[in-house]
């Protein structure tokens, strides 16, 4: 019995000293993107500024790209938490407030997979991500093309919202979705 406790301590240790460093790694590329182009930056860059070994990078990453999938992973994640939360039947504009204020405290996160070109694998991902919660609320087939619809219109909001400096706040951007996909 003591055996299968260490082997759930060493486990638990692992698994949070690998976290660590895949958020080490997250953050040193993040701030090595504001200073230069992500097709520029390399893994040696990148692991001098986490302060990781080589080894630990390529135990968590294959590739910088790979970092970068990681940061949207986590992102969709929360973005299908938040669609699959009872509030957004209920409650659409706190429901958009709430993603808005998600969206903007992942701000610098955002801003490096756009400037490392991943819009479209981003898009690929939530769209993938927002459907899956869609298909487990039985939908009928004009109301998947609904969701689908609708799925679109966000994320090019969304977008638009990152591109153009994301200058409109939270609320404004609940109002501005409440008005174009809601209709309200």
């Amino acid at each position: 019995m003591e055996n299968v406790v260490k082997k759930d301590v060493l486990r638990a240790s692992n698994e949070e000293a690998n976290r660590i460093t895949r958020e080490c790694i997250q953050t040193a590329l993040i701030n090595l993107i504001a200073v230069k182009p992500f097709d520029k930056i390399t893994i040696t860059e990148l692991v001098l500024k986490s302060g990781v070994s080589r080894m630990s990078f390529y135990r968590n990453y294959k590739t910088k790209e790979d970092v970068i999938m990681d940061m949207c992973t986590e992102l969709e994640e929360q973005l299908y938490e938040s669609i699959s939360d009872d509030s957004f039947k209920n409650d659409p504009r706190n429901w958009y407030f709430g993603l808005f204020r998600r969206v903007l405290s992942h701000e610098k996160e955002l801003s490096l997979l756009f400037s490392a070109n991943m819009p479209q694998n981003i898009s690929i991902r939530i769209l993938t991500a927002a459907g899956e919660v869609f298909k487990k609320l039985s939908l009928s087939e004009e109301e998947q093309y609904k969701a689908s619809a609708w799925e679109g219109a966000l994320i090019g909001i969304i977008f638009h919202w990152l591109a153009a400096g994301m200058k409109e706040s939270p609320d404004e951007m609940a109002d501005m979705c409440m008005k174009l996909i809601n209709n309200a």
